[in-house]
């Protein structure tokens, strides 16, 4: 503990530096005993306030991994499209590789990307969000990669959200600040006055949602008007979204959907048992909702994994949800799985079925899953070429920690640091150019087709197509010690 003497006009931000520069570490988020501080706000403290933070640690992002993080399934229409990533450092910079107009150069901006907080990705470009509540961004301008239009705006920003090729940047007063394309949220000029109040953000590939603090969701670009259920947005805890549509769950355990009813937008011929809802999966065109008692009601495409009355009898005690781009997996409280949808995607599980025992986790790459059992191993189904054959490695896949999927492949971290990868080799697949490398891996990350290991002694390891990131020679001595 340190003891700390600020100014009454000191903002959070200053003594966040203040106890960066006396601890000697990178610090993140600061919090008293009532939750977390601001970031961009005044510090108003008592005399001898105790406040805690957290240390600040490696974070990767790409594409892949930012559209993953929303639950959702990240739709990319063609995963061969060039991608990057980008590394936020515990220092507080960035160090980018890959696809260089998609982000993978950040040369322009470098003299801007300190004192980072957070990155999102779009399918072209980066946004990061500094402490002082600044935004930079760089990339392909289609994709969201130029703010110049509205940087006089991006103030006080404490939260960042990416579709597809916009960006969304929520405010310390509750406005929402957009750019990037049209079409994919890039302009909220039309709903604009309803932004208001706005407390969260959610993306879709073409579309936004803001969650304001009365509860109502205000949406926009393409498939993302909501106007006809408007009146049923009350008390929305949180929004889940397929390719081109949107569901979600108010606080009273019921859903709202709204977009194409051919992904998912119509949720009519089952809404009389979507109560009690918890969680909600989406693949490209469906959507699996969880109750709480277990159950399971799906909707949307049939073939995309809206229709689960083959397997109905077997929807029970589950626990769990993954979703691929075309199928669904449940798994149940007694660790086995059930799965439905396309058989392309991973959505009959048939000829594993008796190994499906004990499972305690499920995965998913764009057309197969892989499930971690209790005992540290995997078993893989769905279409070959994506992972869902893993027979190659079969006898190195144990006492397995995390499964890491990208769209065409899986990396396997095991208890001993070593790393085992299967699935499309260019994409990730064949890891045997850096398996000499691949020794003590704490953490793992994913673009689509590209790998991004962390090792003990915070060095970074790639691997998979270079244009997706799979090559960081360029910027090996920035990565050597990076965690």
């Amino acid at each position: 503990m340190v003891r700390l003497q600020i100014s009454p006009e000191s903002t959070v931000n200053d003594l966040r530096q203040l106890a960066q520069e006396r601890l000697g570490v990178g610090i993140g988020r600061l919090c008293t005993e009532k939750g977390d501080l601001p970031a961009t706000g005044t510090a108003v403290l008592c005399a001898e306030q105790v406040v805690t933070c957290t240390v600040r640690r490696l974070q990767i992002v790409s594409s892949w991994e930012s559209l993953v993080s929303l639950r959702s399934w990240p739709f990319f229409q063609d995963v061969s499209s060039p991608e990057a990533f980008a590394a936020v450092l515990p220092t507080g910079g960035v160090v980018t590789w890959g696809f260089g107009l998609a982000g993978g150069d950040s040369a322009e901006v470098q003299g801007r990307l300190s004192d980072v907080q957070d990155v999102q990705a779009s399918a072209g470009a980066f946004a990061a969000l500094r402490f002082d509540g600044r935004v930079v961004t760089w990339g392909d301008a289609a994709y969201g990669g130029d703010s110049g239009g509205v940087q006089e705006h991006l103030y006080g920003v404490q939260e960042l959200r990416g579709s597809s090729s916009a960006f969304a940047a929520l405010r310390a007063d509750g406005r929402v600040v957009t750019w990037g394309s049209k079409a994919a949220g890039g302009d909220s000029s039309s709903v604009q006055d309803q932004l208001q109040g706005v407390v969260a953000l959610r993306a879709a590939f073409l579309a936004f949602a803001a969650v304001r603090k009365d509860g109502k969701v205000v949406t926009w670009g393409e498939d993302g008007n909501s106007r006809m259920v408007q009146h049923q947005l009350q008390q929305v805890l949180e929004v889940r979204m397929s390719s081109r549509a949107f569901a979600a769950i108010t606080a009273d355990g019921g859903v709202v959907t709204w977009g194409s009813a051919c992904h998912g937008g119509n949720s009519g011929p089952v809404q009389d048992q979507l109560k009690d809802v918890q969680d909600i999966r989406a693949s490209a065109t469906a959507f699996a909702a969880l109750r709480r008692d277990g159950t399971v009601v799906t909707w949307g495409f049939e073939s995309g994994g809206g229709d689960s009355s083959a397997v109905g009898s077997s929807l029970s005690g589950v626990v769990a949800l993954q979703a691929s781009y075309g199928a669904f997996a449940a798994l149940r409280s007694d660790g086995t799985v059930v799965t439905w949808g396309h058989p392309l995607y991973g959505g009959d599980s048939g000829t594993v079925s008796d190994q499906l025992i004990d499972v305690a986790e499920l995965r998913a790459s764009s057309r197969a899953f892989a499930a971690l059992r209790r005992d540290g191993s995997v078993v893989t189904w769905g279409l070959p070429r994506c992972g869902g054959d893993s027979s190659s490695v079969q006898q190195q896949l144990t006492h397995v920690e995390d499964v890491k999927p990208s769209a065409c492949a899986f990396a396997a971290l095991r208890r001993d640091g070593r790393v085992v990868t299967w699935g499309c080799g260019p994409a990730g697949g064949d890891s045997s150019q850096v398996q000499d490398q691949l020794r003590q891996v704490n953490e793992i990350w994913a673009s689509s087709r590209a790998f991004a290991a962390v090792r003990a002694d915070g060095c970074i390891v790639t691997w998979g197509d270079a244009l997706h990131g799979g090559d960081s020679s360029d910027v090996a001595e920035q990565l050597r010690h990076a965690r």
